[in-house]
């Protein structure tokens, strides 16, 4: 697909779905951040591009996570990248958990916004590849937190609805 300045069509033609090129960070409250994203229907170049251009996007902000919904996409998939192993995963399900961690945790959605988090320190995921090919993996640690974090944007949910602001600080680290 030839990429071009302003809106594109994305998705293939019949569908109509326009996706504004190049991506842009989607800072709160910017309601689609508490969407509901619809599962991914097409494995296609559009796809392949579009996950190709989050990831440089997510690099831009010095995140490590980017889920669609940030970039304005409303479909159930993200980007991540840890010690330089990248990883996209399509309509992507928990299917177990195991153990709890509390760690600190910033949204490139909420800046200078960083809260203690308790996640599973240990997770089994369903997904699908960019291609289609379906996966099952197990994740812990930082990988299993960013899944974790990336799949509650995916479903509307922010860090900060794991909080009391009132009681919390924001900016530092």
């Amino acid at each position: 697909m030839k990429r071009e300045s302003g809106f594109t069509r994305s998705a293939g033609e019949s569908e109509g779905i326009w996706t504004a090129r190049p991506l842009s960070l989607k800072v709160y409250p910017d309601a689609i951040l508490r969407e509901l994203c619809a599962p991914v229907q097409r494995f296609d170049g559009w796809l392949l591009d579009v996950a190709d251009e989050m990831f440089a996007l997510m690099r831009r902000h010095d995140g490590i996570g980017l889920a669609a919904p940030q970039a304005g996409i409303n479909q159930r998939f993200f980007v991540a990248e840890i010690d330089g192993r990248r990883l996209c995963l399509v309509n992507p399900t928990i299917m177990s958990r195991a153990g709890r961690e509390n760690m600190n945790e910033g949204c490139l959605s909420l800046p200078s916004l960083f809260l203690d988090i308790k996640r599973n320190a240990r997770i089994e995921v369903s997904s699908y590849g960019l291609l289609g090919k379906k996966r099952q993996d197990v994740f812990q640690g930082w990988w299993a937190r960013v899944i974790q974090h990336e799949i509650d944007h995916l479903n509307g949910v922010m860090i900060c609805d794991y909080a009391d602001l009132r009681t919390e600080k924001t900016g530092g680290s």
